[in-house]
């Protein structure tokens, strides 16, 4: 019987080792942000957020949302005007650009414009810097109106889909948004080329 008893007081104390020595390994491992510390968790969803919202796991391409604000790397110029992403009054124009995230594939491509009823700012969109759609934003009201008092109430913005057409886009090329102010109905009545987003939707 003392046998026994020593061989099972020996066989817990292996086991409270080993268990000793796993909780120094975990230790180990949460410390150097290799374990389930919540930082390198948080640190891995940002990294990976893009592809993940966008791309299928199996490598095809899927409808994806690049926003003005949020995705593309623009110029000081651009600033946010009633929602939507527009130059600053007397800037001229201005870039932005975004590398493409998505799987390469071919996409119909469509610019959500924010229209404007004091001007038909120009715009212009390409891939790589070779141009896949330009010309000028529509008046919000169907044409220039130069004297609307509240416009907000009168004469709103309307955010509406300017097709860009269909295009071979590979994952890594750059697209870019070129916008440019005018001004139709003289100084302090301008039209700002505001955008909210580019959609891409696979054909």
């Amino acid at each position: 019987m003392r046998f026994l008893s020593l061989k099972s007081s020996t066989a817990v104390l292996t086991v409270m080792v080993m268990m000793a020595l796993a909780g120094c390994d975990q230790m180990e491992k949460v410390a150097s942000g290799f374990g389930n510390d919540s930082s390198a968790k948080s640190a891995n969803t940002e990294a990976s957020i893009d592809v993940a919202a966008i791309a299928d796991d199996n490598g095809e391409p899927t409808k994806l949302r690049l926003d003005a604000f949020q995705h593309f790397q623009c110029t000081e110029n651009w600033t946010n005007r009633d929602g939507g992403l527009g130059l600053k009054a007397g800037s001229g124009e201005g870039v932005c650009t975004a590398s493409f995230p998505g799987y390469s594939g071919r996409y119909r491509v469509i610019l959500m414009a924010q229209l404007e009823f004091d001007g038909s700012p120009k715009y212009n969109i390409s891939i790589n810097g070779s141009s896949i759609a330009a010309g000028e934003f529509p008046p919000s009201k169907g044409k220039v109106i130069c004297d609307c008092p509240n416009w907000r109430t009168n004469c709103p913005d309307r955010v509406v889909p300017i097709d860009a057409g269909r295009h071979e886009i590979n994952r890594g090329d750059v697209i870019e948004f070129r916008g440019q102010e005018v001004y139709p109905c003289g100084e302090g009545h301008g039209a700002y080329a505001k955008w909210r987003e580019l959609v891409f939707t696979p054909e």
